[in-house]
């Protein structure tokens, strides 16, 4: 199940729980369970979305480097680190922007 699909699924269970027993006093222990874990599954799926955004950054960097190291093999190497440093920060700030949307 995705998250997604799991916080959904809890939104729809609070709903017929409260709901479907309009007389019945709530039960305070299940509300602070399902807002307990419907917290935990925002946290996971904003987590899970940063890992995406690094997933494809790390892509988009190593396909830079390797374009860029074919392109220039000598002199390129003498300051890889330097030029890979430069664009790694160049990457975080983009995709990082991406995750805090």
């Amino acid at each position: 199940m995705e998250v997604k699909d799991a916080l959904k699924w809890i939104e729809w269970a609070d709903d017929v729980y409260y709901c479907s027993m309009p007389d019945a006093t709530p039960c305070n222990e299940f509300y602070k369970q399902s807002r307990a874990t419907y917290n935990l599954l925002q946290s996971l799926e904003a987590k899970n979305k940063e890992l995406k955004l690094y997933k494809q950054m790390w892509r988009d960097l190593y396909q830079n480097w390797k374009n860029n190291f074919i392109a220039y093999p000598f002199p390129y190497s003498n300051s890889v680190g330097l030029i890979l440093e430069d664009k790694m920060i160049e990457l975080e700030q983009k995709y990082l922007k991406e995750a805090t949307k």
